[in-house]
């Protein structure tokens, strides 16, 4: 007899796109809703949710320093920190944070385990100023 896999991971996507068959606002599961939450801890600043002044990463203020590798060090740093502060559902390897001047941008890479899958995922993305 075969089971259904479940997933244990769920958030809303915020986007607020109406899904077309049920016209429900769409869920993420398992591996997009961790990664999705990760970010949402990463990108939000500080003093930006109410009744929890503290909650965020605040790594957009980064983006205003000079792009070498001193600050990529702190925002590594950074990262690590808030990810093991407020994100419960993940253990960090690794994380790599490329100072990439020419295109004054910063370049991260976060190698994390689940706690409900043996595999380890690697998310990619870059921080950059909109000029």
């Amino acid at each position: 007899m075969a089971t259904k896999t479940q997933s244990i991971f769920r958030d809303l996507d915020l986007s607020f796109t109406i899904n077309p068959l049920s016209g429900d606002v769409p869920v993420l599961k398992d591996i997009n809703a961790v990664v999705f939450g990760m970010k949402s801890c990463l990108f939000t600043n500080n003093y930006e949710k109410p009744f929890n002044p503290e909650f965020g990463g605040g790594i957009r203020q980064f983006l205003f320093e000079q792009v070498d590798d001193i600050t990529s060090a702190i925002l590594q740093k950074n990262i690590a920190q808030t990810l093991e502060n407020y994100e419960p559902r993940i253990t960090v390897q690794n994380i790599v944070v490329q100072a990439n001047p020419y295109e004054d941008r910063y370049d991260v890479t976060i190698q994390f385990f689940m706690s409900n899958n043996p595999a380890a995922i690697t998310v990619n993305f870059f921080l950059e100023r909109i000029r």
